[in-house]
């Protein structure tokens, strides 16, 4: 993965933090992601949109509650949404493993539970 992408990663991050989720795009948290191989990469933990356009989805991968869970940005055009799953036409699960881990770009508030 080159540094561009990555920085473009993390500035959606960044933007992911700082948005709310509008109500029909709420429904997405806790959908399921799959991977063009049909393997299930994770779960939506958050959305980032403008107006009515999605731009970005937060993925919880691995186990919840800090016990190996990492959190990764699926940015749009990345992803489709098909019948309450998300999916990944173009990523196989090894391309989603390779993604940056941003955990540490949490909100404060996530910050002040830890």
């Amino acid at each position: 993965m080159n540094l561009t992408r990555v920085n473009c990663l993390v500035v959606l991050a960044a933007a992911l933090v700082a948005t709310g989720a509008q109500a029909q795009q709420h429904e997405l948290i806790g959908a399921s992601v799959y991977a063009a191989d049909g393997v299930e990469v994770g779960r939506v933990a958050d959305v980032a949109s403008t107006g009515n356009t999605i731009d970005a989805l937060r993925v919880s991968k691995g186990a919840p509650l800090g016990l190996g869970e990492r959190f990764i940005i699926i940015p749009q055009p990345a992803f489709m949404i098909r019948g309450g799953r998300v999916i990944l036409p173009d990523l196989r699960a090894v391309d989603v493993d390779s993604f940056p881990d941003t955990s540490a770009l949490g909100s404060k508030e996530a910050d002040d539970d830890r």
